[in-house]
């Protein structure tokens, strides 16, 4: 997974402050592909996934599906150990007929993913087709999209997505899935239909075409997906980063005098000392802690989730928006704090404390009846709640990173102080005392 570093302003996340405007996208990658994508709000979805689908001599081969992958990462020290989560992806067919390498990275000073790809045919000429499903508003239905060889686009309400490529597509088309998507057409190895606009709204795919590849050749495209309030912003968004894509990911690594993931990796003071006990010289110590890092919300600072992942075979509605493991739980919220803890962030764990306020019980907490001081169990990173149940360690463990910060010196006695009488002590007498909770189906009394 990766997000580009946005540096705090006071403990919070704005415009203007050391890193520029604060960007807003994640994204995903499993199997070789680039899967879920988001903009907005860290569980907001906006894409399922982009792949390419290649016409080959002896059949349709599609990427995910009938290749092997294997990820590196883009940027690293002279150890090999990670300095940002920008990806190089490398997908090759099973039957040895092409590969496909993409280095996925966004834009920093944006709302926009960069992939830019080279495809390789290994073995007689292929036909590639970018095959990208979009999954605007966090739901699977609802979506339009247009369709032309100077880019793609999908909408739902007022949240769009544009990608262009550097170069026109060959032919470009949107079709609903499973019935006049690209994928179902390309079954004969032609995109015989073609079609400019979807019309009504659903589940959509858009298609773009790409050249002929011939054996012992290789093809180099870029593609930038811009995010923004309408097609009109989207796009204008993704013209802009199209425009310096070399200088987006410096700005995303951080090099020079640009303030980004080096400037993170730099400011873990006890990170060098985890590596040195490590086994495989600090590769995967500094793997997690930009992984911790990215996994928190950048409107709502410190809003750490458990990760940007759904559970493995949860089946939900595609219709209903989901977060899946995008949420906010305060024992996994606890554990990620005190990761970084470890590591030597002393800005992070302090601004998920500072956060926490937000999904603790109050008598104003909405639709609450009962009990207060408790912790939610499942939010999303605004608030909204998601599930209710009551476990005592995820009321216990905000009161042990407020100790833990104090301890450290992070934490002022004055400010401690604050939060002892309006968070604390109401969450450490619902330890003590019990209660009935009050909230959505849970009426149950706790003791």
């Amino acid at each position: 997974a990766g997000a580009s570093y946005e540096a705090y302003v006071d403990g919070r996340y704005q415009d203007g402050g050391p890193t520029g405007v604060v960007s807003k996208v994640w994204f995903s990658i499993a199997d070789g592909v680039l899967t879920e994508t988001m903009y907005g709000l860290i569980h907001e979805a906006q894409i399922k996934q982009m792949r390419l689908a290649v016409v080959t001599e002896t059949g349709l081969s599609v990427e995910g599906t009938d290749t092997t992958s294997r990820t590196e990462y883009l940027h690293v020290d002279g150890a090999g150990r990670p300095l940002s989560p920008a990806y190089r992806v490398i997908t090759t067919d099973q039957q040895g007929r092409y590969e496909i390498e993409k280095r996925i990275y966004t834009d920093p000073d944006g709302e926009s993913l960069i992939v830019r790809t080279v495809i390789r045919a290994l073995k007689g000429p292929v036909t590639p087709y970018l095959l990208l499903e979009p999954h605007m508003a966090n739901t699977g239905g609802g979506d339009k999209g247009l369709a032309s060889v100077g880019g793609l686009g999908a909408w739902e309400g007022d949240v769009a997505l544009q990608l262009l490529p550097n170069v026109p597509f060959e032919a470009a088309s949107v079709g609903f899935l499973g019935v006049s998507d690209g994928l179902t057409d390309l079954a004969d190895g032609r995109l015989d239909n073609v079609y400019s606009a979807s019309g009504e709204p659903g589940t959509i795919m858009l298609t773009g075409a790409l050249p002929r590849v011939e054996a012992g050749q290789t093809l180099s495209r870029d593609f930038v997906i811009g995010f923004g309030e309408g097609p009109a912003g989207a796009a204008a968004g993704a013209g802009a980063t199209m425009a310096d894509l070399d200088g987006a990911l410096a700005r995303f690594n951080g090099e020079g005098d640009y303030v980004g993931w080096e400037d993170y990796i730099a400011s873990l003071t006890d990170l060098p000392r985890l590596a040195a006990q490590s086994t495989d010289g600090g590769k995967l110590a500094y793997a997690s802690a930009l992984m911790l890092k990215v996994q928190e919300d950048r409107t709502y600072a410190g809003a750490l989730i458990a990760s940007l992942s759904n559970p493995w075979g949860e089946t939900v509605d595609a219709t209903n928006p989901s977060t899946g493991y995008k949420a906010v739980w305060p024992r996994d919220f606890y554990q990620v704090a005190m990761a970084l803890m470890a590591l030597g962030d002393h800005q992070t764990p302090l601004a998920a404390f500072r956060y926490l306020p937000q999904v603790q019980v109050t008598a104003s907490t909405p639709g609450n009846t009962g009990a207060t001081g408790w912790f939610l169990q499942k939010t999303h990173v605004d608030g909204q709640i998601e599930w209710v149940g009551v476990q005592l360690d995820q009321t216990a463990m905000p009161i042990m990173l407020g100790w833990r910060l104090w301890k450290a010196g992070e934490l002022s006695d004055a400010e401690l102080t604050g939060f002892y009488s309006r968070m604390i002590k109401p969450a450490a007498d619902f330890l003590v005392q019990g209660g009935t909770a009050g909230i959505l189906w849970n009426d149950r009394r706790i003791t």
